[in-house]
């Protein structure tokens, strides 16, 4: 089975090139390689904190509808991360995160036979840059790594990066537990420049 693990979100993306409206999308890179893995029929999971707001409501069913396996999801009551796509032909992303659901994730615990059966685990994005969340993720790649694959997609927002210095430092430490990394060209350029 595979494992994807990270934020979970709305995304607001413009309703047309020229409109000042927006459509409400669910949205997170970790959960679209979930939802892409069950629509070829693959054994997936999805790990997170899930809203029980009502964009968590859509984010469940959502996943539920593409043969994700949701049962490992962590339910609350905080509030469902927001996103913001410009629309700009290089666009430009705004997201309101604060004491978020899938921001907010402090504790994981998988039973042995769940740990067993994980035979690739995907991180990525936001999720490995937001405290407390990216913390866990990063002691829960630790503790997998020992019989899993772990994969990591950077997907590098930038506007959710304080410290650049310190993000790099982190991201190093990050990619050395990986056997498989992802790096789009913009992804590639900000880590080197």
């Amino acid at each position: 089975m595979i494992l994807c693990s990270g934020e979970n979100l709305i995304d607001f993306v413009p309703s047309s090139k020229d409109s000042d409206s927006f459509k409400a999308c669910v949205g997170g890179s970790p959960l679209n390689t979930a939802i892409g893995l069950g629509s070829l029929n693959t054994t997936v999971y999805f790990f997170s904190r899930i809203s029980n707001d009502f964009f968590g409501k859509n984010i469940i069913n959502f996943l539920k509808k593409n043969k994700v396996d949701t049962s490992l999801v962590q339910k609350t009551s905080d509030k469902t991360t927001l996103g913001f796509i410009s629309n700009k032909k290089k666009p430009e992303f705004s997201f309101y995160a604060n004491k978020t659901a899938d921001r907010n994730l402090t504790k994981y615990s998988f039973n042995k036979s769940i740990k067993a059966k994980i035979k690739l685990a995907h991180f990525s994005s936001i999720s490995l840059v937001l405290k407390p969340g990216s913390e866990t993720y990063f002691k829960m790649m630790k503790d997998l790594k020992k019989n899993t694959l772990i994969s990591i997609d950077p997907n590098i927002r930038s506007s959710m990066i304080e410290n650049k210095k310190k993000f790099l430092k982190r991201n190093n430490e990050f990619l050395k537990i990986a056997d498989i990394i992802k790096l789009s060209d913009e992804d590639f350029f900000y880590l080197n420049n």
